[in-house]
């Protein structure tokens, strides 16, 4: 019949030692289990057994899991520039598609909410002291959105209004968001006297003067001269007061006072020229409207070049093709210019269609930090008028449109010119300041602005904060968050790990393989926190993966296709792979990859290279769909580049943030997440039996 045994078992786990890094909640201990067995009223032990295991205890959460994508590095793709495969797009102004969609965290907590960091390291070496990112601003895509509303007053777009003479044959710029009117005598800071170089006043005085020395002529029964301008037009006059000699003469008195004040081209002691100044400051008008890149230029286009809409005078104040070098007008010319040997922003002319960073339906907020601004564009002009000025003999004069060309604005003293003066009203419709007159780049709200009300966050602190896009001057978030006290760039944000807590060390990346793909090499199997020292970690074949466990690879590169979850969602299994000296490779014969995990790759030795080379970055191999549910974190991002790195014709990153990244400890459809795991050794580190003794 055999005995009657009891068995009686005990385990207790002894913790000795911490991680050395606060932000890295990690664990050294080990774990002791007994096992006795004896017969029943006997008082023997027949048998016990003693084992002791090394434990690993891992939180694997960290503060970079509330990012849905870092970029340390200055990127040139944030403003999507690539013309879209639809042969038949809605119009030429929505052809351009964007080359990233990020799909932050929503329907958890008040205050959760992803966020996006924007980096400037390594940016272009230039003059311009706004070493900054600036997003443009799309209509089709964010007429909808609370902020746009907000800074235009409406989501409709009107037209400049043109006088009914205007010929139907005079293109009509219809893509202003905004537009308004003020009489120029109550602009206050600029006065008609820093007109009297503007060639537009200056032609219709010179043309005035021309008839007065013909009439002249005329009235002296001699032949009349040919057009002339600044001396010679001085020295015409001259010849018509002594052919005429009749001081009475309404034109004779005009020569004379164009004959005694006039100094080559300089017309401003002449009493005739202050009167057509005068008749200017009651007459003008000053328009200005509010627009965006793609409406100026050919954003889809190598060089950018502008639209035939922008070429009248109305409408040149920024892409004209007669200003500038390059044939790009004034704004793109003002950037490429050289300052102090360097050119003075390459950045700022880098115009386009900013990547998609609220979701698919432009309904999920990110909290965007970094430099980074909202950037859209004013036209402004002096319109034309008619209008009979009081010389001595009044005459009707035309003063054509004026435009007000882009500037930049630390030509102020050497121009002295009153694009750059600052105006005593503030033109803007809301939220943002404008008070000068020239056309330009609204480029100061910050890139939140447009989601249109206050964000609620947690602060580096944990706690419950607000934060208001809204204001101005522009509340830019220029670090990541951080704990009260802390003031840490974004070069030296990283994992730091404790290796001493690793459940799993690995030489290379090939014995990483053989323990954890096993079989056909399908499924990859986690457990806590896994070191591989160096080598080129190939997980392209794998498909799957099961289990919860950061990857930490010391030096090498990382290949992945598609990846995901074995088990169903929501669970707790997940997956992290940080490469400290590598990059991500898209490798799939798939041109649509699907990768579900968090993807770090920040160079910790050295931190903040300029060496391409140096910096852990993603590369796309000409895909055409790189998905990621989890969220990515690197030096570098390239979009765009030129041969196979880059993403394909058309091709997108899409990344959305998963909320179990976000949030391991979140519940999620009903299901609690468990951030933590616990890892323990294949090796007994001591073990111990004996037979026979009393139970005590």
């Amino acid at each position: 019949m055999g005995y009657n045994l009891k068995i009686r078992s005990s385990a207790v786990l002894t913790v000795y030692r911490r991680s050395i890094y606060k932000s890295m909640s990690a664990y050294n201990g080990y774990i002791d289990v007994v096992s006795k067995a004896w017969r029943e009223g006997a008082g023997e032990i027949t048998m016990e057994a003693h084992e002791r295991r090394d434990v690993r205890l891992l939180d694997l959460r960290h503060t970079l899991d509330k990012y849905a994508l870092f970029v340390k590095n200055y990127s040139n793709d944030y403003n999507s520039t690539s013309l879209s495969p639809d042969p038949n797009p809605p119009d030429e102004y929505s052809n351009t598609i964007r080359r990233m969609l990020i799909a932050g965290i929503k329907n958890m907590g008040s205050h959760d909410i992803s966020r996006v960091f924007i980096g400037t390291d390594n940016y272009p070496d230039c003059a311009d002291p706004r070493k900054d990112i600036w997003f443009d601003l799309f209509f089709p895509d964010h007429k909808d959105l609370k902020g746009f509303s907000q800074i235009f007053g409406s989501n409709d777009i009107a037209s400049f209004p043109l006088a009914p003479e205007t010929p139907s044959t005079y293109p009509i710029f219809n893509r202003l968001f905004y537009r308004s009117a003020k009489e120029f005598r109550d602009l206050g800071g600029v006065n008609v006297n820093m007109f009297v170089k503007n060639k537009q006043v200056m032609n219709e005085y010179e043309r005035v003067m021309n008839l007065a020395a013909d009439a002249c002529k005329l009235e002296a029964g001699v032949a009349t001269e040919p057009y002339m301008v600044a001396a010679a037009l001085k020295a015409k006059c001259d010849r018509s007061i002594k052919k005429l000699n009749n001081p009475n003469s309404f034109a004779q008195m005009m020569c004379q006072d164009f004959y005694d004040n006039a100094d080559d081209d300089d017309y401003s002691d002449c009493e005739e020229f202050k009167k057509l100044l005068v008749t200017c400051q009651q007459n003008w008008i000053y328009r200005w409207g509010y627009t965006d890149a793609a409406s100026l230029w050919k954003v889809d286009v190598p060089g950018r070049a502008p639209r035939t809409t922008t070429l009248p005078g109305r409408y040149a104040g920024l892409s004209n093709i007669s200003f500038g070098s390059g044939n790009y007008g004034p704004f793109m010319a003002e950037y490429r210019e050289e300052k102090d040997g360097k050119t003075y922003n390459p950045e700022r002319a880098r115009v386009g269609v900013m990547q998609k960073f609220y979701g698919s339906a432009n309904d999920t907020p990110v909290l965007i930090e970094g430099k980074a601004y909202l950037r859209f564009f004013k036209l402004a002009y002096l319109d034309e008028f008619t209008q009979t000025v009081p010389f001595v003999q009044p005459a009707p004069v035309n003063i054509r449109v004026i435009t007000n060309r882009f500037l930049r604005k630390d030509k102020r003293a050497e121009t002295n010119s009153y694009l750059l003066e600052p105006l005593d009203v503030n033109l803007a419709p809301n939220i943002f300041s404008d008070a000068l007159m020239k056309s330009r780049a609204i480029d100061t709200l910050s890139a939140n602005a447009l989601w249109g009300e206050k964000i609620k966050c947690y602060n580096g602190d944990g706690q419950e904060v607000e934060y208001d896009p809204m204001q101005y001057p522009a509340p830019i978030i220029e670090k990541p968050a951080q704990p009260s006290g802390s003031d840490v760039a974004a070069t030296r944000f990283g994992r730091a790990v404790d290796f001493k807590n690793a459940s799993w060390n690995y030489v290379s990346a090939q014995d990483f393989m053989d323990e954890r793909v096993p079989g056909d090499g399908n499924v990859l199997y986690l457990d806590g926190f896994m070191y591989i020292m160096a080598g080129d970690l190939d997980l392209s074949k794998v498909t799957h993966f099961q289990g919860k466990g950061l990857i930490y690879i010391g030096r090498g590169n990382c290949k992945l296709g598609s990846l995901r979850r074995l088990k169903v969602k929501p669970t707790s299994d997940s997956l992290r792979i940080y490469l400290r000296q590598g990059d991500f490779i898209v490798s799939s014969a798939d041109d649509e990859v699907f990768i579900e995990a968090s993807l770090t790759a920040f160079y910790d030795d050295p931190q903040g290279s300029s060496d391409p080379l140096q910096q852990g970055s993603i590369i796309f191999n000409n895909r055409k769909l790189v998905k990621i549910y989890g969220n990515l974190l690197v030096d570098s991002l390239d979009l765009e580049t030129s041969g196979a790195s880059g993403l394909a014709d058309g091709g997108l990153l899409y990344i959305v943030h998963d909320p179990g990244i976000y949030n391991a400890a979140a519940t999620l459809d009903g299901t609690k997440l468990d951030p933590y795991h616990i890892s323990i050794g294949p090796v007994k580190t001591s073990f111990a039996y004996r037979a026979g003794g009393e139970e005590s």
